[in-house]
């Protein structure tokens, strides 16, 4: 939000200038939103499969890893012209390194009856 807060305020100042261009979304998006569907759905996955609600090192991993994508997505966007293609690549692949071990990882609990015995 503090991007968006600058954003505007530079816009209010000099109406062409979009110093930052889609950072504040991708920050908000990729930042907040995807970090808040790991913890979410890891929580709601453990809970409703009657494993132990507990964080391993692998999902605090894919947290700190969702943090990195935020970070190089921002700053790849508010770069003045698109000479970091390396940071978009860097970002999707560590977004796919995150996502896609989580998905593995928890696919199979769901196609499974809950480990405690338990209805639901």
């Amino acid at each position: 939000m503090l991007l968006f807060g600058l954003q505007s305020f530079a816009i209010l100042i000099n109406p062409e200038a979009v110093i930052l261009g889609l950072a504040p979304l991708h920050a908000l998006t990729i930042g907040c939103f995807a970090t808040l569907m790991i913890g979410m759905a890891t929580r709601v996955t453990l809970g409703h499969s009657g494993l132990p609600m507990k964080a391993d090192k692998p999902i605090k991993l894919m947290f700190v890893g969702m943090q990195l994508v935020a970070v190089l997505r921002v700053l790849a966007d508010m770069q003045p012209i698109p000479a970091m293609h390396w940071l978009y690549l860097a970002a999707a692949a560590i977004w796919l390194a995150c996502f896609a071990p989580w998905v593995l990882r928890f696919l199979p609990v769901y196609l499974q009856k809950r480990a405690d015995g338990r209805p639901g």
